[in-house]
């Protein structure tokens, strides 16, 4: 068994102090994250902060729908649609106006920052 090192401790802290702040009123945050461990490097953290689910997209009916639901893979790069013709309508400004939807607004991260701050959290 390894024991944690101390930029694991760093680590652990940090998520804590993001996870305390953010919303949980439906049973957790919204959020999905993505992480690895590299011998040389040690672990890497991405965090998605969420503000919705879906997309307003997945709810539209016949050809406007775009069944997606963005979690981790889609939100790191590699956007998984069920649906063929779906593939074929999505863009980049597709996209980008999605991951705007789904994730948390810059005023609310802008605020979630400020919080951090103000409990000495020098994470961002």
């Amino acid at each position: 068994m390894e024991t944690i090192l101390g930029d694991e401790k760093i680590l652990i802290k940090s998520f804590n102090s993001i996870y305390n702040e953010l919303d949980n009123t439906n049973g957790e945050p919204m959020m999905n994250l993505i992480c690895n461990y590299d011998e040389e490097f040690g672990w890497r953290v991405i965090l998605f902060l969420r503000d919705k689910h879906r997309p307003s997209h997945y709810f539209l009916e016949g050809a406007n729908q775009i069944v997606i639901s963005p979690a981790a893979i889609d939100l790191g790069g590699v956007c998984i649609l069920p649906v063929e013709n779906d593939f074929y309508k999505i863009d980049k400004e597709l996209l980008v106006s999605i991951f705007n939807e789904v994730t948390m607004s810059v005023n609310d991260f802008d605020n979630l920052k400020a919080k951090l701050k103000k409990k000495s959290c020098k994470l961002l």
